[in-house]
């Protein structure tokens, strides 16, 4: 029930590190020097133009931007980025091989905000359900004409989670399997953190998924267009998956195409820090209380300001989903990165949190010294905890 990872996925994969290090090189340069006035929260609309047979395809914004490409990529490198955008953004038809069971018809529907490439809200979110003893997946809600709509057993558990942001997530999928292994293989503190490695089908540690359930971006392509629409395609690695019940031929999308996808998200900057008045101050609580133990400001030299060690926590009964995912249990979750928080309304994988300080005091099982220390600051920290947040 495995697949692996295409040569040609591979050589993406190791072209990203150039402009890896380029990135992490600009990102230290760009933390120097005087402020600058503050900014919007959120980025501006982005502005819709002609781009070959997809005329309502975003305008692509500037290297570094929030939906733009890493800065610093070869020309080559760039062509490719705009190509997997094109396809990211295709509408799928019930002729392309839509459903016959799907949640949307682009892989743009559930990650647009705020740009191309960004998260999604509840609106968007995918039902995943939980086969004892150990079967978890997404089910989608829709179906085309002629079919309906999947009846899941009630024995089965059923929860749904958000789409996560793919901004940046080429540098998460870049940091060394080592480098993971060593930020998830630390002693428990002494506020009883613990610190743990899901590990993905195929062995390496997971990173990707609020659950760390993939280990790369081509398996996350491959499994969503398959569960999100209904596109068979020959990298999803479950075999149940690879053939449906409609009239068009399976595979629906070659490989070729889930890989260029994945490039696309490779090579996505990640969400930039605000710039505007010093929140240090607000800084500070955040790391003397604590939340720096799970939401690392630079798990790796790559990924600076991801705010994240990708490991996976228990965050106690009231977050616990029932649904296991490999090594994680139904209350571990991966520590969300916090890189492009400034622009969500709502917290947590189903968005139960209206505020952050809901999602903070939510934090409980091995966070729950810390979540304490926040809950016993004076307003004034906690007000200045928030605002630096709000700089991410």
């Amino acid at each position: 029930m495995s697949s692996r990872t295409s040569p040609s996925a591979s050589t993406g994969r190791r072209r990203t590190l150039a402009a890896l290090a380029t990135l992490a090189l600009a990102t230290t340069l760009t933390g120097c020097g005087k402020k600058a006035p503050v900014e919007e929260t959120r980025p501006s609309a982005q502005k819709t133009g002609d781009y070959g047979d997809n005329p309502n395809l975003p305008a692509e914004p500037a290297a570094g931007e929030p939906g733009g490409p890493l800065p610093g990529l070869s020309a080559e490198d760039l062509e490719r980025f705009r190509k997997g955008r094109i396809e990211f953004w295709r509408t799928y038809t019930i002729e392309d091989g839509l459903g016959p069971h799907y949640n949307d018809v682009r892989c743009a529907g559930c990650h647009s905000i705020p740009v191309l490439g960004g998260a999604g809200s509840m609106d968007k979110a995918a039902r995943v359900v939980f086969q004892p003893p150990d079967f978890v997946e997404v089910w989608p809600l829709k179906a085309i004409d002629g079919f309906e709509p999947l009846k899941i057993p009630s024995a089965n558990v059923i929860k749904f989670r958000r789409p996560t942001s793919l901004l940046g997530l080429g540098l998460i999928e870049g940091i060394p399997d080592a480098t993971m292994e060593a930020n998830c293989g630390r002693p428990e503190t002494a506020d009883g953190v613990r610190y743990r490695l899901n590990r993905a089908w195929d062995g390496r540690p997971g990173r990707i998924g609020s659950k760390a359930h993939n280990s790369t971006i081509v398996d996350f392509s491959a499994s969503a267009i398959t569960s999100e629409m209904g596109i068979t395609n020959p990298l999803k690695r479950d075999p149940r998956f690879k053939t449906d019940k409609d009239e068009v031929a399976d595979p629906e999308a070659p490989a070729e195409r889930i890989e260029s996808i994945s490039t696309f998200i490779r090579l996505l900057a990640p969400p930039p820090r605000a710039t505007g008045s010093d929140e240090s101050a607000g800084e500070k609580v955040f790391h003397a209380i604590g939340c720096g133990s799970c939401h690392m400001a630079d798990p790796h030299p790559t990924a600076k300001g991801a705010y994240s060690d990708l490991c996976i926590h228990d965050l106690g009964p009231a977050l616990d989903a029932q649904q296991p995912d490999f090594l994680a249990a139904g209350a571990d979750w991966r520590t969300a990165p916090l890189w492009g928080l400034r622009w969500k309304r709502a917290y947590l994988h189903d968005e139960r949190a209206t505020s952050l300080h809901e999602a903070i005091v939510a934090h409980q099982g091995e966070s729950r010294v810390i979540t304490k220390r926040y809950s016993g600051l004076p307003e004034a920290e906690r007000a200045a905890l928030q605002r630096f947040l709000q700089t991410l």
